[in-house]
């Protein structure tokens, strides 16, 4: 036994490090007298060269104030010094004012990627979160005698809200190995548990585990590991204290599954929705999951996105403002009890009126909402609490003062291209606060909105928390062209520059989705703050983040503004392009050859039919003949798509619809090209993205590919080069480059918060930064009928891995129902060699065919199976209101899609119907996924 002679507070740090020949071992911390968190001051541990312990005595000062000692360890190398990863180790002490020591019992953190996310909100706060937690006592002096204070801590997340974390030994202390003597762990820091007993000299050394009570019944599990042991303690002439820390301990030995319902907030219908789903009716969500055994809502982003009040407005990722809460789901009967009777009248009137339309009228519901949120406020501006208010803007003021100026601008000039305005079409830091001080009596009304609108769904996330179930926000990648953050930030985003997505199962011309990109290098010279002050933003309102197009976090697809309409002549940003040296060497030197659209008699022939002789002369200068027939290049006018649809936009002595074929055809040519020159490095290219082909064309039978003139009349030869240079550039090139560039943006966006984050991550995907992600602990995204191996048709249920989100279908595709009828073939291939069957193929998703897809989803071993509403509710044929087409929420291809979707039934009829609710539980219990 070990003796100390204490003179003031003698910490004992005493940690298991598994270290090698030549290896040191460091501690660093907040205090002075731990080098205040600088490596070179940190304290020299020494090598008790027995199992690899390290220890090291640190004197603290006595102190009658309370103070929390924050540490980590670190392993040196020479130069090369190894941080402890995870969070800091932490000694909260209360009073100490006598000589003492503290022995601590250490373990070096590792790194838990399943631990970690039971650490996140979506478990802390929301499904795991403590009814009545235990608050947590610091360590102080208590103990008298011959007896030894000892305090545990340990994190374990993984404890379901009716069960409690117990220590269990074999000394009388902790009930000499029976569980219900054992001492029970104060959760007050949860997912941390701490706990604290008088032990007698004569217990140590002694042996423990942690044990789960299942309240309820009274049943315990042990934890499935050998006997933990206490040593015996350093001892002193002062008084002595045990202080133990155990990392993670995770005793429930069945990993947590879940289900959750996918639902836009603009879908959802309740007795009190006026015309669109509110803020309010995410009550009756919880309602409906709690029902049916769900434990996660997913929604798509609730920011505002108003430009003109139109219906463009209501597409939900083109936000005005990465902060601000749209007004649109405010639920006006909600805002006050003071509405007079006339006023509620009209309210309801319009409400009943609004709620027999089958979809959402957006511009008219909104015109409505506004209206009456004016009228309201013009009540409410003399009698709200205003101190509400004010706390609220002193709260969220960097984002609510330019939004709300942005917004009073956008009035007073009728547009939110802010470029056109006569004044402030720029502005500084410095004047925006100068402005918002002169023009705040006119701002008010925009503060009180914001105010309104954070405060009727904040009430909902309580709700949500308080019935266990998690909210889930949707992260998109883009920023608006015309937003807030464009026009107060312009030195944060590449303006000049569209972010799409290259052609892919949502849409074979690529998307053009055109915002900005972000400029990363100019966000990283801050640390990233204005990212972490939007995700610190969102983690107010969301325990869970799906986070849109993560595969922009690695690279992202830059379409060139001033030219492009689709997303196909994009490239990779960041990128490592050719060089003409490399593409002489090989073989493609012909650089005019591959990088111009290349056009032929023959192709216009096929294009256009007996408009080709029309159509060359209009729109091509001829450049010559050989062998085959004439070639041609597009006249300067017509050089690019934005100039061409410009031109077919004004032509009206074309008709429609051949203006539409015109349209698509010249695009083609356009895009038959086999590189693309860099538009910002001169003399270095790109290779064109799915280049072996021309265009895809949907069928009922299914997709009909077209190859790529361009390439197919190359020799054999450079044929071949360019389809393995082309794989090369996409799937290996530049795969260690991004995932360099990524991993100081995935650290922000998975640490700035403790949200849990989903990555969607399909598209076009190396094994690098598959690799990245999993390693990130970022939850992946697999929908079935999406493969990520690109030999395989259909994503295999059997092989998704736990850390991520079964979803079969999205608000980006068709509904089940509607995929099943889009291509005979491949509903044909999916029931053959899926589903298994032999028999004929129906053209239409039966009832019980559609729940054998949920099944084989909610069965997989994702932590997450996540389905569209109408994909739960359609197993049931009276619950089939609407046709497979109407259950779909977007069309990726179609850039003026009306995102209008609107649930059928009422929220308050889903909670009535018990057959709907024990079906789904019972596949819920099933699956365990509760």
């Amino acid at each position: 036994m070990n003796f100390i002679s204490s003179n003031g507070v003698i910490v004992h740090f005493h940690v298991r490090v598994s270290t090698t020949f030549g290896q040191e071992v460091f501690v660093s911390g907040n205090i002075p007298e731990l080098g205040n968190w600088d490596s070179e001051k940190s304290i020299k541990m020494h090598f008790e060269q027995n199992l690899d312990y390290w220890t090291v005595d640190v004197e603290l000062q006595k102190s009658k104030d309370p103070r929390i000692v924050e540490y980590k360890y670190i392993i040196s190398n020479g130069d090369n010094k190894q941080w402890e990863p995870e969070q800091n180790h932490k000694l909260v002490l209360g009073e100490i004012n006598e000589n003492c020591i503290i022995n601590i019992e250490d373990h070096f953190h590792w790194r838990d990627n399943v631990l970690d996310a039971f650490s996140r909100a979506t478990f802390v706060g929301a499904i795991n979160s403590r009814e009545s937690p235990v608050k947590s006592e610091p360590i102080t002096v208590k103990q008298t005698g011959d007896a030894i204070q000892t305090y545990f801590a340990t994190n374990c997340p993984y404890v379901r809200p009716n069960q409690v974390l117990r220590i269990v030994g074999n000394v009388p202390e902790l009930g000499n190995w029976d569980p219900k003597n054992s001492l029970v762990l104060a959760d007050g820091c949860f997912p941390a548990w701490t706990g604290n007993k008088v032990f007698a000299k004569s217990s140590f050394p002694f042996e423990y585990k942690y044990v789960i009570e299942n309240k309820d019944n009274s049943t315990f599990i042990w934890e499935e590991c050998e006997n933990r042991v206490c040593p015996v303690p350093v001892l002193s002439d002062g008084k002595v204290i045990n202080y133990i820390q155990d990392w993670f301990v995770s005793p429930n030995k069945d990993l947590f599954k879940g289900m959750g319902i996918y639902v836009p907030l603009f879908s959802l219908r309740t007795n009190d929705s006026q015309g669109i789903g509110s803020y309010t009716d995410l009550k009756k969500c919880v309602d409906a999951c709690n029902k049916m055994g769900a434990s996660l809502i997913q929604l798509l982003p609730i920011n505002d996105t108003t430009e003109k009040g139109e219906w463009c407005d209501s597409y939900p990722y083109r936000q005005v403002s990465c902060f601000a809460l749209h007004p649109v789901y405010i639920d006006l009967l909600a805002i006050t009890d003071k509405i007079p009777a006339a006023m509620k009248k009209e309210i309801v009137e319009a409400k009943e009126r609004f709620e027999k339309f089958e979809q959402v009228e957006y511009p008219e519901v909104f015109a409505f909402k506004m209206k009456y949120l004016k009228e309201i406020f013009k009540l409410e501006k003399d009698n709200f609490v205003k101190d509400g208010l004010e706390q609220f803007l002193k709260k969220n003021g960097s984002w609510l003062k330019p939004y709300a100026l942005f917004c009073l601008l956008r009035d007073e000039y009728k547009t939110t291209e802010f470029r056109k305005w006569p004044k402030y079409s720029t502005i500084t830091p410095a004047e925006l606060e100068q402005v918002c001080e002169q023009k705040k009596n006119d701002l008010l009304e925009i503060y009180w909105i914001q105010y309104v609108a954070d405060k009727q769904f904040k009430e909902s996330y309580d709700y949500a928390t308080k019935n266990h179930v998690a909210l889930k926000g949707d992260l998109p990648i883009g920023v608006n062209i015309n937003s807030v953050e464009c026009w107060a930030f312009p030195q944060l985003f590449r303006l000049h520059m569209c972010a799409g997505a290259p052609p892919d199962d949502f849409s074979s011309d690529g998307q053009n989705w055109g915002f900005p990109t972000y400029d990363w290098e100019a966000m990283e010279k801050d640390g990233f703050s204005w990212w972490r002050s939007r995700l610190t933003r969102m983690a107010e309102l969301y325990h869970q983040l799906r986070v849109d197009h993560i595969l922009g976090f690695f690279r992202i697809w830059e379409v060139p503004r001033e030219t492009c309409v689709r997303g196909l002549l994009g490239h990779f940003f960041p990128s490592v392009p050719f060089s003409r040296d490399e593409l002489n060497g090989m073989g493609l030197w012909d650089i005019e050859r591959l990088t111009k659209p290349y056009v032929r008699w023959h192709i216009l022939c096929e294009k256009f039919h007996e408009d080709a002789e029309f159509v060359s002369h209009k729109y091509f200068n001829n450049k010559g003949w050989d062998a085959k027939d004439d070639y041609y290049e597009f006249k300067p006018e017509f050089d690019n798509e934005k100039n061409v649809a410009q031109a077919l936009d004004n032509d009206k002595t074309l008709s429609e619809e051949k203006r539409e074929h015109y349209r698509c055809c010249l695009f083609q040519l356009i895009g038959n090209v086999i590189l693309i020159e860099d538009p910002e490095r001169k003399g270095f290219f790109h290779m064109r993205t799915e280049v072996l082909k021309d265009h895809v064309e949907p069928t009922k039978e299914g997709p009909v590919v077209y190859v790529s003139s361009s390439w197919n009349e190359l020799d054999e030869g450079l044929k071949q080069r360019v389809k393995e240079e082309a794989h090369k550039f996409f799937y290996e090139r530049m795969t260690d480059l991004w995932v360099q560039k990524a991993q100081p943006k995935l650290n922000v966006l998975k640490n700035a918060t403790k949200m849990l984050i989903c990555g969607e991550d399909l598209g076009q995907i190396t094994a690098g930064i598959i690799r990245a992600i999993d390693e990130s602990a970022i939850l992946s995204l697999h929908v079935q009928r999406m493969s990520k191996i690109p030999e395989e048709d259909f994503d295999d249920f059997h092989k998704f891995g736990y850390l991520s989100v079964a979803c079969p279908s999205t608000h980006d595709t068709s509904s089940l129902r509607g995929w099943w009828e889009e291509t005979k073939a491949t509903r044909e291939n999916f029931w053959y060699n899926v589903l298994l069957r032999h028999d004929a193929c129906p053209e239409t998703l039966s009832c019980e065919v559609q729940e054998d897809i949920l099944k084989q989803n909610i069965w997989s071993n994702s932590m997450w199976a996540i389905f569209l509403l109408q994909d739960i509710t359609s197993i049931f044929p009276e619950l089939r209101l609407q046709s497979a087409d109407a259950e779909r929420i977007n069309i990726p291809a179609d850039p003026n899609h009306k995102w209008r979707y609107r649930y059928p039934y009422k929220l308050e009829d889903l909670i009535a119907n018990d057959k709907l609710n024990n079906h789904v539980m019972q596949l819920v219990r099933d699956s365990h996924r509760i």
